[in-house]
């Protein structure tokens, strides 16, 4: 009886050790090896499937299919770590122990929540015109003036950025070359830092300053000249307010038609290459001029974005999506239109946002 006791108090004691050990290491990393495991991976698979959705939609505007935006609303998950231990008796030495087994069970249990985009809400994201204070606060992040005011501006000053091209893909080609003149007279002083840009008087426009030292170059002198005389401003005006709130026009004021984020995408989707069958089959409109000659959109779009399509799956892919039997994508190495692509996003992401922006503080004085 005493060596019975003894077998079954050593097969406790071995059990209740193997318990301990396997469980307890477990206990007391699971939670911080669940966040290193999983939140980043959480991150990754959302912002890769958000810009996989945003390249979709823009290639269905393309084939004027109708867009379809699902969001993420919440991502949320448990995990579980379950402890087995089992032992086999047999007469070794007198012990009765052969050995012990355990092992620990380890499951996680996500829930994701998605929501469709509509009501007001596909109003306010994307039908609303972009306003100038969030088109002003992203170039004070940096964004390139040419690239903001193509993308976001449907007119300046009366000049038409390819008005037509912010619905399905025209037949005829657009007016564009005189605004692709000043937006390039534009980036050539932001890039020389001459020109600063602030709030105006109201909600309704920003002010646009070229600073004193530009008048010491010539050749700076005579880009600021054809850019006031493109706007059709009062000659030697260096203070220009961009507005739109569609009054009359008062000195030194340019009338600006900003798009809408669906106006913005429709325009860029004329970027995405559709394959040469679906041209023939008509499933795409192909622009011509007068001439009945292929209009070229690159022409338009400044090589600032483009989409290619492949019979089969990328390789060197930033972002891809299959659809409609061919594969879209956008090159690694296609920087501008990775960058074209950012902005596009990050555009989204404010008019998704509060309608109250927190602008910076940059006010210009009177000159």
């Amino acid at each position: 009886m005493r060596r019975r006791h003894t077998h079954s108090c050593l097969v406790g004691l071995v059990i209740t050790v193997a318990v301990a050990c396997s469980v307890a290491p477990g206990c007391r990393s699971t939670g911080p090896k669940s966040i290193r495991a999983g939140r980043g991976n959480y991150n990754i698979a959302i912002a890769q499937t958000n810009s996989q959705q945003l390249l979709l939609n823009l290639v269905r505007l393309r084939y004027r299919d109708t867009p379809v935006f699902l969001a993420v609303t919440s991502v949320s998950t448990s995990y579980t770590v379950t402890a087995n231990v089992g032992a086999t008796v047999g007469d070794i030495a007198e012990l009765g122990v052969v050995g012990v087994e355990g092992g620990l069970v380890y499951a996680e249990r996500p829930t994701i929540t998605y929501a469709p985009l509509q009501g007001q809400q596909f109003v306010d994201q994307l039908m609303q015109p972009i306003s100038l204070r969030a088109i002003l606060l992203l170039y004070h992040s940096s964004w390139r003036i040419d690239r903001l005011f193509t993308v976001c501006f449907q007119s300046l000053g009366g000049l038409p950025n390819a008005p037509s091209a912010a619905s399905p893909t025209p037949s005829e080609p657009p007016e564009y070359e005189d605004f692709h003149n000043v937006v390039a007279h534009l980036r050539t002083l932001q890039k020389q830092r001459l020109i600063e840009i602030g709030l105006g008087d109201d909600e309704h426009s920003i002010v646009i300053q070229v600073l004193p030292r530009a008048s010491e170059r010539p050749e700076i002198r005579a880009i600021v000249e054809e850019i006031v005389l493109a706007l059709e401003l009062p000659e030697g005006t260096t203070r220009w307010t961009l507005t739109t709130d569609g009054g009359g026009r008062k000195s030194g004021s340019v009338p600006v038609v900003t798009r809408s984020l669906a106006g913005s995408m429709y325009f860029l989707s004329q970027g995405v290459q559709a394959p040469a069958s679906d041209e023939q089959a008509g499933r795409v409109t192909v622009t011509r001029d007068e001439r009945g000659q292929r209009f070229d959109w690159n022409a338009v779009l400044k090589g600032l974005f483009k989409i290619m399509s492949s019979d089969d799956p990328p390789k060197n892919a930033y972002s891809g999506i299959a659809y409609r039997d061919s594969w879209f994508y956008i090159d690694d190495s296609d920087l501008e239109t990775k960058s074209t692509f950012s902005l596009l996003t990050q555009l989204a992401a404010l008019q998704a946002g509060d309608d109250e922006l927190q602008m910076p503080t940059l006010t210009l004085p009177v000159r």
